[in-house]
């Protein structure tokens, strides 16, 4: 949002007492609308995560945009974050297990009066179908973000909000 909101504070079309308003309260509408799913699909959907799967994706994005933000390199926070969630799915999803460690691990959770379902095979640890649509949406966002953008100032032009 700020992104959104500061270059009209900037430029003086926007006072900043009303662009902070503003910012926050579409940040707030944002927060309750598009949240929810966000946080269903990062945190069960791509993989499911631990509280300390959770911990270890935070300090491991923390880390990786402090390095960069020292090195000079922009990077988005949110999409180091899901990086690092698909990383930590696919990383358990493929670690090595012993074919005598998962037939007990089966034979455990049967024998407890469970069907097996409790038992994380690798396909439940990470979704390729999930990361697959998220890595999609990355790359299609901006390009719709761009066009719309050129439409909105084209009409601008034309109905004379904008002169050039």
């Amino acid at each position: 949002m700020a992104n959104a909101i500061a270059p009209l504070v900037g430029v003086g079309v926007l006072d900043m007492t009303p662009g902070i308003i503003l910012g926050g309260s579409v940040m707030a509408i944002g927060a309750f609308l598009i949240d929810p799913r966000t946080i269903e699909t990062i945190g069960n959907e791509l993989t499911v995560l631990s509280l300390e799967g959770t911990l270890i994706v935070e300090i491991t994005a923390a880390t990786i945009i402090t390095l960069l933000s020292w090195a000079g390199i922009p990077a988005s926070l949110a999409i180091t974050a899901i990086t690092c969630v698909i990383g930590l799915g696919w990383g358990r999803a493929s670690r090595h297990v012993e074919i005598s460690q998962r037939l007990q691990l089966t034979n455990q959770a049967q024998s407890d009066g469970g069907d097996g379902s409790k038992y994380e095979h690798p396909s439940n640890l990470f979704s390729e179908e999930m990361t697959r649509h998220v890595v999609t949406t990355w790359f299609i966002s901006p390009l719709v973000a761009s066009v719309l953008s050129f439409v909105c100032f084209k009409v601008a032009v034309v109905a004379g909000f904008i002169s050039l």
